[in-house]
């Protein structure tokens, strides 16, 4: 996996020197601020008050630590006046930093960001892509299914209704951008960004979550919505989703939003969420070049795990970034003839919303099939952390199983060795280092299902509160007779 330390002098580097293929930009009239303990959050605000007017809270981590102010510039003062009082509040230990907030982005492909419907794409051709061949689905299945698993997915959105992405999903589900429980990935039908291109983000959850659920049928998702529906996120957002996750349960996060900006409230999410033992998997970027030419954040973190783009062939996609931060490589290319038409047999296959089925490209692709991939091998170790695995050595002991099976691609990749990870995921060989995951209903992980285990359910019956609803099987927030029967249909 990634040189850890090589990665840390990258992302200093990019402190002062922020670059992004994508054009991520300063978003004007805001700060992120993290005070320091013991600090009120209106010393802050009276600092700023000599510059700024209306400064309101915008949004804020779990425990409240980290927050995203917006504020009016007084007449004749100037946001670099702004980052002055933050840099001498830092300076004076009042604040841990304070930062601008910063745009980010869709990790989409470089053939647009619309998805490519063909005739003749359905669910028979989407569950036996190329993609779950090579990664070995068939039998990695015989293992696991990425039962116990919660996955967070940071994306545009859920259709919810799709036949493949329904399934187990967790308690907590939030739209950042329309900050309400109900993350739907839909547009408005304007296009506010002015790019020709009426709700291009629309559909890019949907297609990820039915990569995911490919992967991990039985995985629960918590599908957490921080792109709007041209792509569009911030910094910030992702960062509190990222938080946010890890606070209600998530084991992996899936992010397929990145900035070109190394933030320091992303730095810190992800540190995080590696510290508590949760898996941060991201995209390398679709520019086509070397990091450090290009950085993309999380990815660029030594905390993330990132992800390049290869193809039917193993080679890698034409699209995808590469370099020393890499540390996987993952399906994410669909093959175009001379004439454009698209080869269902050579081509990433997806959900999109409404009932279709549809190609795209891309390595958010790649970190949907890598985040399944996590799910499942996170699932036969049910116990974990534990007294020999703290919860800080899950992320790498977890991706480590999939390290140690992954298929060296150098060699048909030579212009690019050593910039493409370890190399392809290998599911199913991943899968034979570890025992088998407790079935459903084995709530106790002792691998059997007994009265042991029905107490659970009577214990937890009626309405679930959070994501630590043991007994709530199949999903749907409630412990109730369903749950009840999917129990004794085990027993």
């Amino acid at each position: 996996m990634k040189n850890r330390a090589s990665v840390l002098a990258l992302a200093a580097l990019a402190v002062a020197f922020p670059v992004s293929a994508d054009g991520d930009q300063e978003i004007e009239f805001s700060a992120v601020v993290k005070r320091t303990s013991g600090v009120g959050w209106g010393t802050v605000a009276n600092a700023l008050n000599p510059h700024c007017s209306d400064i309101d809270n915008q949004g804020q981590f779990a425990g409240d630590n980290t927050r995203l102010y917006s504020y009016e510039l007084r007449q004749g003062h100037t946001q670099t006046q702004v980052q002055q009082v933050l840099t001498s509040m830092v300076a004076a230990g009042t604040l841990v930093y304070g930062e601008a907030n910063y745009t980010a982005h869709a990790v989409n492909g470089q053939t647009g960001s619309l998805w490519v419907s063909d005739v003749g794409i359905g669910a028979a051709q989407y569950h036996d892509q190329y993609a779950g061949q090579l990664l070995g689905l068939t039998a990695a299945h015989n293992f696991t299914l990425g039962q116990g698993v919660t996955i967070a997915v940071l994306d545009s959105g859920v259709d919810p209704t799709h036949e493949a992405v329904r399934g187990p999903h967790s308690v907590f589900q939030w739209d950042f951008v329309g900050n309400d429980a109900n993350p739907l990935d839909e547009g408005d039908g304007i296009d506010n960004d002015n790019d020709g291109v009426t709700d291009d983000g629309v559909g890019h959850g949907t297609y990820v979550t039915s990569l995911i659920r490919l992967v991990a049928p039985q995985a629960r998702l918590m599908h957490l919505r921080v792109l709007d529906d041209e792509g569009r996120a911030d910094a910030f957002t992702v960062a509190e989703a990222i938080d946010s996750a890890v606070a209600h349960g998530a084991q992996v996060i899936n992010v397929s939003a990145s900035t070109g900006f190394n933030s320091a409230a992303l730095a810190e999410a992800v540190a995080h969420a590696n510290q508590a033992g949760v898996i941060v998997i991201s995209a390398m970027g679709n520019d086509n070049v070397a990091v450090p030419l290009a950085l993309e954040y999380p990815a660029a973190l030594a905390e993330s795990f990132a992800i390049c783009a290869t193809g039917h062939a193993d080679t890698k996609a034409e699209f995808s970034n590469w370099g020393t931060a890499a540390d996987f490589s993952a399906p994410g290319a669909s093959l175009v003839s001379a004439g454009g038409v698209y080869s269902p047999t050579t081509s990433v296959l997806g959900a999109v919303p409404g009932e279709g089925y549809a190609h795209w490209n891309g390595t958010s692709l790649s970190v949907a099939f890598m985040s399944g991939a996590a799910a499942l091998i996170r699932s036969q170790y049910p116990t974990l952390p534990s007294a020999e695995i703290p919860a800080p050595l899950v992320p790498d002991f977890v991706m480590g199983r999939l390290s140690q099976s992954a298929v060296s691609i150098d060699a048909l990749n030579p212009s690019y060795v050593g910039g493409l990870g370890v190399g392809r995921a290998n599911v199913a060989a991943a899968t034979l280092l570890g025992a088998p995951a407790p079935i459903v209903g084995d709530i106790d992980h002792d691998g059997f299902i007994t009265s042991s285990d029905l107490l659970f359910i009577l214990a937890g019956w009626g309405p679930c509160q959070d994501d630590a609803c043991v007994g709530d099987l199949d999903g749907n927030a409630v412990v109730d007779g369903l749950d009840l029967s999917r129990l004794f249909s085990q027993w």
